[in-house]
């Protein structure tokens, strides 16, 4: 699974997006975690530049690396991942642009939000179940794990 988060720039919000989630999938999902991959991009990004400096002093206050990011602008590959979540309503039309089938995928981080809680969190199973099931599927194996030809299927 690919999450894809989008800002302008993708020197603050984004790669703090990013960074955070991946942070938090390690802490919760050990050696599991690599099967969620973390990605951020920009509509207008500075390309190739490092995080803005305060961003990764918070960044690394709350425990993600702001260590070799760099900035990457959005393309209509990054746009089709598993689920894009933007910072804005402007950054969701600029990805749906690119990868409009993409659209019952991409959410603003508001919207997101707002699904969420909806959900019943007692409900899930606990993190260790899903990790368990997870490792019993080959997940700890890498994304090509299972595959006869050694890619996901869908070639992403």
């Amino acid at each position: 699974m690919q999450i894809l988060f989008v800002c302008t720039g993708n020197i603050c919000r984004s790669p703090m997006g990013e960074r955070l989630t991946r942070a938090f999938l390690d802490d919760a999902l050990g050696a599991t975690a690599a099967a969620v991959g973390t990605a951020s991009a920009g509509t207008h990004a500075v390309v190739d530049s490092g995080m803005e400096s305060s961003s990764a002093l918070v960044l690394a206050s709350l425990g993600g690396d702001p260590s070799g990011f760099a900035a990457r602008q959005l393309t209509a590959e990054m746009a089709a991942a598993d689920l894009t979540l933007t910072m804005s309503r402007s950054h969701r039309r600029a990805a749906l642009k690119l990868a409009p089938r993409a659209m019952f995928r991409t959410y603003t981080l508001r919207e997101a939000a707002a699904l969420l809680r909806g959900v019943d969190q007692t409900a899930l199973p606990p993190v260790a179940d899903v990790d368990a099931r997870a490792q019993g599927a080959g997940v700890g194996a890498g994304p090509a794990a299972g595959h006869p030809e050694g890619r996901r299927p869908g070639g992403r």
